[in-house]
């Protein structure tokens, strides 16, 4: 039977701590070349620029649980290096034909139509339906609200109130704007009287937006609604503006930079699940058309580059990218995936080198969507590591480490009695300056079996930790089962 359970807002620090380490673990280096990371804590100003940089959304990915905070790159750079002058740019948007909106500023939002008092009239209601007299009456400088921490007044319930908002919006400038609406879980915005944006998503917050052609100095009226019975109200009333060079804006901070950390990739918006309409180049309703990266995000990453300064690579996106210009020219490239909550303290523990990273691929990193078979055959021949025979970009089981580790000793046993295990070992030792952790990994390649071969699987690894010079032996023992395959009539053999 269903019982409702409290929902708690105030994660404890031993979830926190968690939650910082899975993320840690999980960030994998790909490439270090001139030692460009760990980054100096004694780095002057340093350039943070992209899409996920300040991206509250991205490491969260898709069917996400709601945490009272989400700590992204720039905050997280920001939190470990307190003495470095931090400077930030979005740089591009996701992909071309997305907008990238922001909230709207108070500065553009008014309560009445002479645009004399800025804000919006807000109206609180203690139920969901908008019924009765409100609750609460005030003015809200704009509309950005995550009510996950705190509520619009102490006595509302949180899975039952709802909101309205009127008042003004005056532009900065002339020219085509994006206006939308990003929330959770029902929400409708009107412009001048007609319906520009409803949302109502049940499993997870959603982002409506529309193209307008306004006139600066003219005023527009907005209605906002919002109705909430789900334990994390989100509601932002969203814009982006006409005629923004965010490539200049980004270019002019990594002059200025000792260095630059570049987070680009993916996002929930583009890959993922139920995304009927959305059909851009490289993306087609949530699955990937390419591998690389959107263009907008590669020409913002080939301008930084030629300026000459040391620069990370920082990919968060939940699918393998191919980024194969970007690993011959750029020095170091970090892959974060979707790091949850603590996202950007993980990150910014392993780029200033608080933590050794010694995450490892789960995937393979193919150099082009060409090198794989065609989507809708079912054959494994070519796809996955276990069967792909081709030259990836970066193999399943690859990841780097700040330092360095070596293996001897291998021992393996010439006969086994039939049906008894046999163990393989060796010695790994830690050859480098600091300690680490190796990721030890034993695969067993099918030379016998003509059941579609596979080439290599995983049977087993583990995680060593190491101080510089320690060694230690590593055992695995190995199953008669794991010397077998699936034949076509499903039969283990």
């Amino acid at each position: 039977p269903y019982t409702k359970i409290p929902y708690s807002t105030v994660e404890s620090p031993a979830h926190i701590q968690l939650a910082l380490e899975a993320a840690q673990k999980s960030i994998v280096l790909l490439k270090n070349q001139h030692h460009t990371l760990p980054l100096a804590h004694t780095i002057k100003t340093l350039a943070v620029v992209g899409p996920n940089a300040d991206d509250e959304e991205v490491p969260l990915a898709n069917y996400h649980g709601f945490p009272s905070q989400v700590v992204t790159p720039l905050a997280g750079l920001r939190n470990r290096l307190p003495g470095t002058n931090i400077l930030y740019a979005k740089g591009s948007r996701h992909v071309a034909e997305v907008p990238a909106l922001d909230v709207i500023p108070t500065d553009y939002l008014f309560t009445t139509a002479d645009a004399k008092t800025h804000g919006l009239n807000a109206e609180y209601y203690a139920n969901s339906k908008f019924q009765g007299p409100p609750a609460r009456r005030q003015v809200d400088k704009n509309v950005d609200f995550y009510w996950i921490n705190r509520l619009p007044a102490a006595t509302f319930d949180r899975e039952n109130f709802s909101a309205k908002w009127s008042g003004y919006l005056r532009p900065p400038t002339s020219g085509t704007y994006s206006l939308g609406l990003h929330g959770y879980e029902q929400c409708e915005l009107r412009f001048n009287d007609s319906l520009v944006a409803r949302i109502n998503n049940e499993h997870e917050p959603d982002l409506k937006y529309q193209p307008f052609v306004l006139e600066a100095g003219k005023t527009y009226k907005l209605e906002l609604r919002f109705a909430n019975t789900k334990p994390a109200p989100l509601v932002q009333l969203k814009w982006e503006v006409p005629n923004q060079d965010l490539q200049a804006k980004a270019l002019a901070i990594c002059k200025k930079a000792d260095a630059v950390v570049l987070c680009m990739g993916l996002s929930a918006h583009l890959e993922g699940e139920e995304m009927k309409n959305f059909v851009v180049d490289g993306f087609n309703k949530g699955d990937r058309t390419k591998l690389k990266l959107p263009d907008t995000q590669l020409q913002l990453i080939k301008a930084v580059q030629a300026l000459g300064k040391p620069v990370v690579l920082v990919l968060l996106n939940g699918s393998a990218v191919a980024v194969n210009w970007e690993n011959a020219h750029l020095p170091a490239i970090v892959e974060a995936w979707y790091g949850g909550q603590q996202a950007g303290n993980a990150l910014a523990d392993v780029l200033t080198g608080a933590v050794n990273p010694a995450g490892r691929l789960p995937v393979t990193y193919y150099t082009s969507e060409t090198q794989l078979p065609a989507f809708d055959s079912y054959d494994m021949a070519g796809r996955t590591y276990r069967y792909f025979s081709g030259q990836p970009l970066y193999e399943f089981g690859y990841g780097l480490s700040y330092t360095t580790f070596a293996y001897s000793h291998l021992q393996l046993a010439t006969t086994a009695a039939i049906g008894q295990p046999v163990t393989v070992s060796a010695t790994v030792k830690n050859t480098g300056a600091r300690a680490g952790d190796e990721i030890v990994q034993l695969y067993l390649a099918n030379t016998s079996s003509p059941n579609k071969p596979e080439i290599r699987t995983l049977k087993g690894f583990q995680r060593v930790t190491l101080r510089p010079g320690e060694q230690r032996t590593v055992s695995f023992p190995l199953a008669p089962a794991d010397f077998s395959t699936i034949d076509d009539a499903g039969h283990r053999v």
